[in-house]
């Protein structure tokens, strides 16, 4: 790390290996050495996923070793939302706006899955792909679950980022597209915070859905809004991240079946977005 840091990679590369005297080899194995880097980052949200690592193993072996890995799908352009979030600047500039639809468009995707039969399973801010427009695109499907038309659930055991886990799948190991909408109601916290899906409340690690709880219980909802939106707030914006922050509670009910299905969620997103923001549209 200290190496790549410096830019002294010449001395953690192996001579034995050419590189001194083939450009292509030292391309590659300088591409290699920042995808080693780039799965080695913290928090964890910066590291690729599996697949992003094969598709940039496949590029540095096809000679595009000039592509940067972190930019492996051309349409990140703008990252991912946890780099957003919690990367190297630890700020966003999101405007509220943008931020709402990152939900819609993030909801939609959710909605196509589930009406399709497939659970994803693996909802998190660092699978929210941005591209130069802040189109949303939902990736990594590595760990989804079909889900047949004639069951409720699939038996299986938890797996994903513990923070955004359903904890009704991880203590009864059974998966269901409301285990999608606990960890959708996380991105909506996520969206209104900019906070992290696990942080610290005095010496506790706590979940972003235990910490909002806890605020929206003490019906302080100013320690739960991004301050930076601060600026731009009115009172339709105010009563907007309000009645969102009302949907994401929903969206993490225990029981799972006090949460509503994720066609409803967007079609209550879609009624914020529009101004007609009736709390009833959910149920």
């Amino acid at each position: 790390m200290t190496k790549f840091e410096n830019q002294a990679l010449v001395e953690l590369l192996d001579p034995n290996l050419g590189f001194q005297s083939d450009v292509k080899i030292d391309k590659m194995m300088t591409a290699t050495a920042e995808l080693a880097f780039w799965c080695l980052q913290c928090p964890q949200e910066l590291r690729p996923n599996m697949e992003q690592v094969l598709e940039a193993l496949n590029c540095i072996k096809q000679g595009r070793h000039e592509l940067n890995p972190i930019k492996v799908y051309e349409y990140i352009s703008n990252g991912t939302l946890s780099q957003h979030f919690h990367g190297f600047s630890r700020s966003s500039t999101l405007s509220w706006p943008s931020r709402l639809n990152i939900a819609i468009e993030t909801a939609k995707a959710l909605v196509y899955l589930h009406d399709s039969g497939i659970i994803h399973r693996d909802v998190k801010g660092s699978n929210i792909l941005l591209d130069e427009n802040f189109t949303v695109k939902l990736a990594d499907f590595g760990l989804s679950r079909f889900l047949p038309d004639h069951v409720t659930h699939v038996s299986t055991l938890p797996v994903g980022t513990r923070a955004y886990i359903d904890p009704d799948y991880y203590e009864t190991r059974k998966v269901s597209d409301k285990s999608d909408v606990y960890s959708f109601g996380m991105i909506l916290f996520e969206l209104i915070s900019s906070k992290p899906a696990s942080l610290m409340q005095g010496t506790e690690h706590v979940t972003l859905a235990q910490f909002a709880m806890s605020i929206i219980v003490s019906k302080d909802l100013k320690g739960l809004v991004d301050q930076t939106l601060a600026s731009s707030f009115n009172v339709d914006v105010v009563e907007m991240t309000t009645t969102v922050t009302e949907l994401a509670f929903q969206c993490v009910q225990c029981p799972k079946e006090l949460r509503p299905a994720m066609k409803q969620v967007l079609q209550a997103l879609q009624g914020i977005s529009k101004g007609t923001w009736g709390f009833n549209q959910t149920t």
